[in-house]
């Protein structure tokens, strides 16, 4: 996502992207610069399939896993829906090219094929392999070939794109397919294809290429025995995929004063949109990070949600702004809040275990601490500190996935330490589920970590030189499934921000209160500044774009029983 400070989107072109993630892997491949995950958050995890997609737990297992590292960077430019990555099966066999085709938002394949490289140049030979799964022929030929890969389609001349799925332009979430695209029209994307494919007949090889569709196994399967058969070739290949990083860090810009931005890569979970990482590392002994609610002061919460460029504008001091946690229906905190001191929320959530912990009260304190009351370590005390958040654990620190793998895919903020002590803001713009978000966190060497607010609420600001640069999430979920609105920018009742830091006392006293709350319309002289570096009110957005309408409320987040991204908690509500 390029920082835009009026308006963010996904970055235009997939061959560009396709191009950058495959020279910084090979980079990284060649020089070993990458962050390996703990052993323990290397292990895969997997959600339960939707009825009818396999009846083997172990194939829906290997291809939602499967699934996970074929981001929106290996997307085919050709191939509509179609997304390819070249993959080596552990202990040896044939090199191949796993191709995966998706629907509308939904992370689970609608078609698979494995097609092997040995067998690439006699199947050209021989003429070009038939149709994908489901997929129409052209012109009464067999199915055109991709001329950059020579792989098979059954591609759609001159057919557009949507540049965040692949699917066809114009297309209506929720809407069928083009019948060009394997579904008959009017169709439930999803569902399984109209036929198996016919490339095992196809090729001449001793081995014929692999080829399956929803409902896989069964009737549509071609190429193995059964589910089984499948499922043993495929986790040859799966378990040659999960010793590549999940993530690239990318190269650190400074934004001031022990603090830095990097834009990375996920090279695993992002399912949907772009797999830009955001990173800000901030040095404890400078910054504190204190969180802030609209209700402080005596305002009615549910009136008092701001944009986060008005947070910006009204945090004194603020040099980086972000969404805090989450909310019950009346805008009040889910979790425990303190800021100076003074207790904003003092009810503490029963099953969170999650604290972040920053400005000490007495010297021999760590400056900052993400503090885990299942996993606690010597001197965390909660009290001992002036800044509190509390929420719900992602990664301990022995890099443990401290949430449940779900289908459940969202943009996402998170907060904890890199191995050097600083604090780490982490937002996925894209779309990932917690779990997999816990995997990058790890690869990335960022843990403990806890989750902030995912989805349309998950938002960035920093500022760089006199203005402010904006990033916003465009993911979310609700009860009809995962959700794409472009350009939609909610209120935030909850807000934290990185605020200079405040030396402890020396002599072990409580330490200084600091109290100080969000500026008035007039804010302070650095928000002057931000304000003019934004331009106009009316560049904002009216007050209906920034959450009024009913999409805020889909997220379902916000109701009595509190976020969907907590459902995916152990113990939340």
């Amino acid at each position: 996502m390029s920082p835009n400070p009026l308006a963010t989107g996904l970055p235009a072109g997939r061959s560009s992207r396709l191009a950058l993630a495959r020279s910084a892997l090979a980079c990284a491949a060649l020089i070993g610069i990458w962050a390996a995950a703990p052993a323990a958050a290397q292990g895969q995890a997997a959600p339960k399939a939707p009825e009818g997609f396999a009846e083997s737990p172990r194939l829906s297992a290997l291809l939602w896993e499967a699934a996970g590292h074929l981001t929106e960077d290996a997307a085919s430019e050709e191939w509509p829906g179609w997304r390819a990555r070249r993959v080596s099966p552990l202990g040896g066999g044939p090199r191949a090219t796993l191709w995966m085709r998706f629907g509308w938002m939904d992370p689970w394949p609608v078609a698979l094929e494995i097609r092997y490289d040995k067998e690439r140049e006699e199947a050209e030979a021989a003429g070009p392999l038939d149709k994908l799964p489901g997929a129409a022929q052209e012109n009464g030929s067999g199915a055109a070939r991709d001329q950059g890969s020579g792989e098979a389609a059954g591609k759609v001349p001159g057919a557009g794109k949507d540049k965040r799925s692949g699917e066809a332009a114009g297309k209506v979430p929720g809407a069928g397919e083009e019948k060009s695209t394997g579904e008959a029209a009017g169709e439930v994307p999803g569902r399984a294809a109209k036929g198996p494919s016919k490339a095992a007949e196809a090729s001449p090889a001793g081995k014929p290429d692999l080829s399956d569709a929803r409902p896989f196994g069964g009737r549509n399967l071609s190429g193995a025995s059964g589910e089984d058969g499948l499922a043993d070739i495929l986790e040859a290949y799966v378990r040659g995929l999960r010793g590549a990083p999940k993530a690239l860090a990318g190269f650190r810009e400074p934004v001031g004063r022990g603090m830095a931005l990097s834009e990375g890569r996920a090279l695993y979970g992002v399912r949907f949109g772009s797999p830009e990482i955001l990173v800000v590392r901030a040095d404890p002994g400078h910054w504190e990070l204190a969180p802030y609610w609209a209700g402080e002061e005596g305002a009615d919460p549910a009136s008092s949600g701001k944009s986060l460029r008005a947070w910006a504008r009204e945090i004194p001091g603020a040099s980086l702004v972000i969404n805090g946690g989450q909310y019950y229906a009346d805008r009040t905190s889910m979790g425990l809040l303190s800021r100076g001191g003074t207790e904003v929320e003092p009810r503490r959530h029963p099953r969170w275990k999650g604290f972040l912990a920053s400005g000490p009260r007495r010297a021999g304190l760590k400056a900052f601490a993400v503090l885990d009351e299942d996993l606690p370590r010597a001197g965390d005390e909660p009290g001992a500190y002036r800044h509190l958040l509390q929420s719900y654990m992602t990664l301990d620190r022995l890099g443990q996935a401290r949430v449940a793998s779900s289908d459940k895919l969202a943009s996402r903020t998170a907060v904890g330490e890199d191995q050097e002590g600083r604090i780490c803001v982490v937002v996925v713009p894209g779309a990932v589920s917690l779990h997999d978000f816990a995997l990058i966190l790890g690869d990335l060497e960022i843990y403990p970590a806890v989750s902030l607010d995912g989805g349309f609420e998950s938002q960035l600001a920093v500022r760089r030189g006199e203005g402010w640069v904006f990033y916003q999430g465009e993911y979310s979920h609700n009860a009809f499934g995962n959700v794409w609105v472009e350009e939609y920018r909610p209120r935030l009742f909850l807000a934290a921000a990185l605020v200079p830091a405040t030396p402890p006392p020396a002599d072990g006293s409580r330490g200084p209160q600091d109290a100080q709350g969000p500026q008035g319309a007039q804010g302070s002289p650095e928000s002057q500044e931000a304000r003019s570096a934004q331009g106009s009110s009316g560049a904002e957005g009216s007050g209906g774009a920034e959450g009024s309408g009913g999409v805020q409320e889909s997220h379902g987040g916000q109701g009595a029983q509190g976020s969907q991204e907590a459902q995916a908690v152990p113990g939340a509500p």
